[in-house]
Formats: structure tokens, C-alpha cells, sequence
């Protein structure tokens, strides 16, 4: 079973539940792998001592001119939606802006001279990182600065993640309600959506459910310094149906921790508390699971 922990903006405490879900359901003697999906900023390796013992590169379309062979018809061009083809026919120019090219290969198709080569360009990479002592698997994916899309990463991460033999997979899913947040959601089984009660968290988490919603999805909420707030999140929920997972207070010991790239749950007895309860929802969840 793949669970995404997601959320509707940066910042709420995605990674933060992310990390300490994984290392509080170890302790439940359970099988899981941590796949890092964020992969414009992958950082769940930085909490744990790791050493990387694969890596495999993500490779893209990124087609490219024969110069002996183009005849600077300009046909490429215009049939490139997304104008990553500079061309000047009557110049004689014609340049591929790969940071536009989205591989669609339409360019392939309308070049009358087969002048337009099929090269493949590295676009990311995914690596196995292995815990040193507990030699648990962490899997992240990691997108090359210069590449457009996170897609083609997020895909490869979770899928070549689920060669592992686990029973969980834990995916930290990239913030926000755009294609990266979509993608992870569509590979996942179930989704937890980490919000705060805040004015802007809660417009955020609401155009989130409505996303899941559309992709028949389903999911829960934990909310994150769940105490700071005036109850107007928490109402919404209920209203709405949604299932609350839980409700983590504000805490600075927390904070500390998480800033030293320690893991809650191994120093505080009150998120141990936390996340027991989350982790018995998602082991009972994967059984559900198990028994459709």
C-alpha cells in the first residue's frame, strides 16, 4: 500500500509527519520504505545516516537537429506546442530550447527530412539510500535543476521503489495542488493530507480535497499545531466529512528537534504518543486494504 503525506502549501509540517510516520512504524515492526517524491528539494535523507548504495538516472526525450540533414522548413516549429524550436527559415536557424521541451515528440513526427534525432537527456536520478545501523531503505528521487518537469522523476521514484519488498510505502509528496501533487496522488493508495490552522493552510487544504476529490481519492487530514488556531479548520472538517487523523500540538521541543535533523519520536514521549495513534491508523488501514 502506497500512502502519500501531502500538503496544500509549503511549510505546514508535511516532512516533518513524513519522517516520523516511517521511524514510529518501524517500531511497529512493520516493512516500509520511505520514498522522497519532493524532488525539486529532496531533504528526508538529512534526518537519517545514510549511505547510497544505487543509483539509477531518470533519462527524457530531448530531440536534437541534424544540421546535414534539416532543411529549416520550420514545420518542427510549428508543430511544437509548447515553442521550444527557435527557427528562421529564411536564415538558415534553428535552435531546440530544451528547458521548454516538454518530449511530446511531436517535432519527431512533423520533420519531412527525418532531421529531428531521438536523444535522450538526463533529467534526474533516483537513489537507494540505506540506513547505516537500521538498514532500512530510503528512496528518493532528485530532479536535475535545468529540467522543466517534475513528473518523469516522481513516477520513476515510486515505482522503482515498490521493487523493494515492503509492505508500506510512505511517500513524501511535493507541497502545493499542481501536476507534481496530482502525480503522487493518482500512484498512491491513500493520501495524508498535513495542514495548519491557518487562514491561507486552510484555503490551500480545500482546493487539495476537492483535487482528491475529482481523482476519487481518498484521504484523511492530521492537523499540525492543531492548538494555535480558532477551531474553524477543525469545523470544516467535520462538516465536510473528512476523517481527522489526528491533531498535533504546537510544539518548540518539536521544533528543535526537527531543526537539529532529529527525529521526534526517539526524544519525546508525547509524539511517540502522536504518532502511535497514526501509525495504528495506517496499519489498520493497509489490512482494510489487504482483506479488498
Amino acid at each position: 500500500m502506497k500512502i502519500a503525506i501531502a500538503s496544500g502549501k509549503g511549510g505546514t509540517g508535511k516532512t516533518f509527519v513524513a519522517t516520523n510516520l516511517y521511524r514510529s512504524l518501524q517500531k511497529r515492526a512493520q516493512r516500509v520504505t520511505l520514498v522522497d517524491a519532493d524532488v525539486e528539494v529532496p531533504n528526508d535523507h538529512l534526518f537519517f545516516d545514510t549511505v547510497c548504495t544505487k543509483r539509477n538516472a531518470i533519462e527524457e526525450l530531448k530531440p536534437t537537429v541534424d544540421p546535414e540533414k534539416c532543411t529549416y522548413c520550420g514545420k518542427c516549429a510549428e508543430y511544437c506546442n509548447y515553442q521550444a524550436i527557435f527557427c528562421i527559415p529564411s536564415k538558415g536557424i534553428i535552435k531546440m530550447l530544451h528547458e521548454w521541451c516538454h518530449s511530446c515528440g511531436a517535432c519527431l513526427y512533423a520533420c519531412p527530412e527525418e532531421a529531428m534525432l531521438a536523444t535522450q537527456e538526463e533529467i534526474g536520478e533516483v537513489n537507494f539510500n540505506q540506513e547505516i545501523k537500521e538498514k532500512h531503505l530510503l528512496v528518493e528521487g532528485r530532479m536535475r535543476v535545468t529540467n522543466n518537469t517534475a513528473i518523469p522523476v516522481i513516477k520513476a521514484a515510486i515505482e522503482q521503489a515498490e521493487e523493494t519488498a515492503s509492505d508500506l510505502y510512505l511517500v513524501d509528496a511535493p507541497p502545493g495542488t499542481s501536476c507534481p501533487f496530482i502525480k503522487t496522488a493518482e500512484l498512491s493508495d491513500y493520501i495524508i493530507m498535513v495542514s495548519e490552522p491557518t487562514p491561507f493552510a486552510l484555503n490551500d487544504l480545500k482546493l487539495s480535497l476537492d483535487t482528491l476529490d475529482t481523482l476519487n481519492k481518498p484521504y484523511g487530514v492530521i492537523i499540525n499545531k492543531a492548538d494555535i488556531g480558532d477551531g474553524t479548520m477543525r469545523n470544516y472538517l467535520q462538516q465536510r466529512g473528512v476523517t481527522i487523523i489526528d491533531e498535533l500540538p504546537y510544539s518548540t521541543e518539536w521544533a528543535h528537534y526537527y531543526a537539529k535533523g532529529l527525529i521526534a519520536v526517539e526524544h519525546s514521549k508525547e509524539a511517540e504518543q502522536h504518532f502511535e495513534r497514526c501509525t495504528t491508523f495506517i496499519i489498520n488501514r493497509n489490512l482494510k486494504g489487504k482483506e479488498a
